[in-house]
């Protein structure tokens, strides 16, 4: 997945490091920052206000892979 790429709507883009998922595993992204591990990635969003990245009131998420194209999209609504 090296090069692919997570973006918000407003912009906020998150690219892959030199990373390598096999078939059936997972992995989490996490906004925040902390150490890189095979299963666990960290954004690292200490440059936006209040580290956010994902909006209470809804967002969506694109995930591209190296080229740009579109693999997945997911939006959400807001929360009560």
């Amino acid at each position: 997945m090296t090069g692919w790429t997570v973006k918000d709507e407003a912009n906020h883009i998150y690219t892959f490091p030199d990373f390598n998922l096999a078939g059936d595993a997972t992995v989490t992204l996490y906004t925040g920052a902390g150490i890189d591990t095979t299963a666990e990635l960290y954004w690292d969003s200490s440059g936006y206000r209040c580290n956010a990245i994902w909006n209470n009131d809804g967002d969506t998420l694109y995930l591209r892979d190296i080229s740009g194209n579109l693999v997945i999209s997911y939006s959400y609504g807001g929360f009560e």
